[in-house]
Parts: C-alpha cells; sequence; structure tokens
C-alpha cells in the first residue's frame, strides 16, 4: 500500500498489471488510472496501488454467486 497519493504520471500496479496515474482525488482518495497500452481509464481507491505487483492469491466473485455482465 502507498504511503501518499500518488500524482499524475506515476506508474504504479493495480494488482499485477501496471497502471497510469491520470487524476487524483485528495478529499476522497480516489485515483483515476487507466492500465498501460489501453485507453479505458476508472477511478479505485488509493489502498488497491502497490509500487510493485500483488500476486496474492483471490476467489473470484462470481464463484460466490456474482452476477455476470
Amino acid at each position: 500500500m502507498l504511503k501518499s497519493l500518488p500524482k499524475i504520471g506515476d506508474r504504479l500496479y493495480y494488482m499485477q498489471r501496471e497502471i497510469i496515474v491520470i487524476e487524483t482525488l485528495y478529499n476522497f482518495h480516489l485515483i483515476k488510472i487507466r492500465y498501460i497500452g489501453e485507453i479505458v481509464d476508472f477511478y479505485v481507491d488509493k489502498c488497491t496501488l502497490n509500487e510493485s505487483p500483488d500476486y496474492t492469491n483471490s476467489i473470484s466473485l462470481r464463484l460466490l454467486g456474482g452476477r455476470t455482465k
């Protein structure tokens, strides 16, 4: 987890994928990110970003009865 809010242009990791920071909403600790090489951007919580890839095992919400698109 990051100790401070990232700045625009920082390259970090969201799970295992590298991202670039597009915008920072300081009041809400939300960060607008974009995957490297893609054009779609979205907001995530600051706590989900790391300086290195995170390979922690997790369970898909679909296995727990989540809906698919």
